[in-house]
């Protein structure tokens, strides 16, 4: 045996030692405090189906936030000592929004719709239960978008609030209320920083995902953000400032995402002024979109190329132009009779299909990973009920009928309102993640068969259906935290 063997057992059994009594210590503290000590199902990462947050856990969470330094300016302050309280059904929670995720397990799909109240709900879409959900407490408008990364949702209101929720528990993270509305588009930005940037109307900022404010550039004098999006892989932000009445015309400005710092600015034609006038226009692929009479335009928000345009027989002075959740360069254009749906890639645009009503456009998630962008799903009211047919996002071309009409009743559940898809994981067949206004309602459905229907988020009971013959009734637990 060599001499430093023998000096290393020694310090061995020392180090072991210290850890036993390091280890009983803490199990007889947990006694004393009449806790259980943790089990391995409670350490395993991953989501897990908790009873909705207690009001006290978000706020011991907003207090910890406070102690990193994340709420180191005014506008990041998180509301603490709310009571928890139910939901209750005294209005209706008409969907404006949906996002679908993917989980950190296989065979894990969570889903988040936005209500026209400003509130939020988070669902399994396996399971259908409720995860948790949120009513605001004052009047925020509603619910415009919501984004995610990385286990972070954020949404954003018509009033322009801006709202980080952990997408797990539904912890209010942080929040930034933004004077005279905010861009309805979250931007991804890279990095080191690895958060999220969006544009107020008085300035863009950038926030890690626990809300640490990166940095912040006010638009230029005289003008307000109209749009912006997230280029070159998250690497810069391109936006469009629109002038007032001291300064008319706008600017395309392009900034670097690490730092904000202003790299390019240039004067857009007027067309783009009028576009940003126009009371619909979004952003997808980088790019400005609008409708004229018979006509529709995209622009990039960069400054750089021409306006591209193309003819359209949905476009008049009622249209109004839908971006497609996750899908860039995909929109639709209906002025409530025909909708056509366009497909944007730079300056190359054109129209990919022609529905002869109106049309609500949704993604389509991959059975494996989540991505979108090789399928879009068109939600219409046929005369027999909703119906979603999946198409080709590059031409159009029909990929199947994820929803057909008539396999729910419309009388029971609603009408379709948001939509997202879903590939099965066979690949030769889709579901539909369908959310009903008037009624609270949302259901999974692939093709005629109804595998689940929720008709309430707000009476916290769920009916699972199955082409079996038995029937489940699944109720949650708890009330859900007030923020």
């Amino acid at each position: 045996i060599h001499r430093h063997h023998l000096l290393i057992a020694p310090m061995v059994r020392i180090f072991v030692t210290r850890q036993l009594a390091t280890g009983l210590a803490l199990v007889a503290w947990a006694a004393s405090q009449g806790a259980e000590a943790p089990s391995a199902q409670a350490q395993r990462p991953g989501p897990q189906k908790p009873a909705v947050a207690p009001a006290r856990r978000a706020q011991v969470n907003a207090n910890r936030a406070n102690a990193k330094g994340v709420n180191d300016d005014s506008s990041n302050l998180v509301p603490r000592g709310l009571p928890a309280r139910r939901l209750t059904g005294s209005d209706p929670w008409q969907p404006t929004s949906m996002l679908y995720l993917k989980g950190r397990k296989a065979m894990e799909h969570f889903g988040f719709i936005g209500f026209k109240d400003g509130g939020i709900a988070a669902l399994n879409l396996n399971s259908s239960e409720l995860l948790w959900a949120h009513e605001p407490l004052a009047a925020y408008g509603s619910t415009k978008a919501i984004h995610q990364k990385m286990g972070v949702v954020v949404t954003t209101t018509e009033t322009g609030q801006v709202q980080a929720w952990d997408a797990w528990e539904g912890v209010l993270k942080w929040e930034r209320s933004c004077p005279g509305g905010v861009v309805h588009r979250m931007l991804d930005i890279g990095g080191a920083d690895d958060g999220f940037g969006f544009a107020c109307a008085s300035e863009v900022e950038a926030r890690t995902r626990d809300g640490v404010r990166r940095w912040a550039t006010p638009s230029p004098i005289g003008t307000l953000f109209k749009a912006a999006s997230a280029v070159d892989s998250g690497k810069n932000i391109c936006a469009l400032a629109l002038g007032t009445g001291i300064s008319p015309g706008a600017l395309a400005l392009k900034l670097n995402s690490y730092t904000g710092a202003i790299m390019s600015s240039v004067d857009a034609p007027q067309a783009v002024v009028n576009g940003l006038s126009h009371g619909s226009f979004i952003t997808t692929g980088g790019r400005l979109v609008w409708p004229t009479t018979g006509k529709v335009h995209t622009y990039s928000l960069c400054g750089d190329g021409d306006i591209a345009e193309a003819d359209s027989v949905a476009a008049d002075e009622t249209a109004t132009v839908e971006a497609v959740q996750d899908t860039p360069g995909i929109f639709s254009v209906t002025n409530g009779v025909v909708t056509g749906i366009f497909a944007s890639a730079g300056p190359d645009l054109r129209r990919i299909k022609l529905v002869d009503r109106r049309a609500t456009l949704g993604p389509v998630h991959g059975a494996i990973y989540g991505e979108t962008g090789r399928w879009v799903a068109v939600l219409t009211q046929e005369q027999a009920g909703s119906q979603v047919q999946i198409i080709n996002a590059k031409h159009g071309g029909d990929e199947g009928l994820a929803l057909v009409p008539g396999s729910y009743s419309a009388a029971m559940f609603g009408v379709g309102e948001r939509v997202v898809a879903q590939e099965d994981y066979g690949g030769n067949a889709f579901r539909a993640i369908l959310a009903t206004k008037t009624l609270d309602s949302v259901l999974a459905i692939q093709g005629s068969d109804v595998h689940w229907s929720r008709d309430g988020f707000l009476a916290e009971s769920v009916v699972i259906l199955s082409t079996t013959t038995t029937t489940t009734t699944f109720t949650t637990s708890g009330p859900a935290a007030e923020l």
